[in-house]
């Protein structure tokens, strides 16, 4: 959002210092007609801010929605609120952190054994993917970060580099996009969203 910012900035710089050129010039102007041109300069550039914050919320490019947002003030991000959806269903962005060090390999935890209904094993390990679980494999016995680990969801996968936290309804993940300049990003996913989860 940092190049977005200036844009924003550098544009209302410019509004801004043509008015004053045009005051101290003297020319006879319409105040109403200067305080039209501002507001419709602040919606439109607050439009494709908002279109922008929508899109890298939701896991898109921010910079292409910014543009697409200055074309179509207002509608547009109106339209990505109710009809864009997030890009790896089940995922919410957390903030970036720094980006971490090679993880060392270990072997992943044992499953956990959960018993039927009707109180009985079933005989066969079935592994119940909540806090307990990602805590137990997030780290070796030395401490370190065990990764990388590929989890299913319902209609796709995510491979994550490591294990960062395990919360009471959802796992903190990191993962690194593909492309040359990517930089690590943190998901959190609900445990209810997860199919399985093995060492990639």
């Amino acid at each position: 959002m940092g190049l977005i910012a200036r844009i924003f900035g550098y544009i209302w710089d410019f509004f801004l210092g043509a008015a004053v050129n045009i005051l101290e010039a003297g020319l006879d102007t319409d105040p109403r007609t200067l305080i039209l041109i501002f507001v419709g300069v602040t919606v439109v550039l607050g439009s494709a801010c908002w279109a922008s914050s929508i899109a890298e919320a939701r896991l898109y490019s921010p910079k292409l929605h910014f543009f697409i947002g200055l074309f179509a003030p207002v509608l547009y991000p109106v339209i990505l609120l109710f009809a864009m959806d997030v890009k790896y269903p089940g995922a919410v962005r957390q903030p970036p952190g720094e980006a971490p060090e090679t993880p060392p390999v270990a072997p992943p935890a044992e499953p956990q054994e959960v018993e039927t209904d009707a109180g009985e094993d079933t005989g066969e390990n079935v592994v119940e993917y909540d806090q307990a679980y990602f805590r137990e494999i997030a780290r070796d016995e030395a401490g370190n970060f065990v990764g990388p680990w590929r989890i299913d969801l319902a209609d796709n996968a995510i491979v994550a580099q490591r294990i960062l936290d395990a919360l009471p309804h959802a796992v903190v993940i990191e993962t690194v996009p593909h492309g040359p300049n990517s930089k690590p990003q943190r998901l959190r996913i609900p445990y209810d969203k997860i199919e399985s989860c093995v060492r990639a």
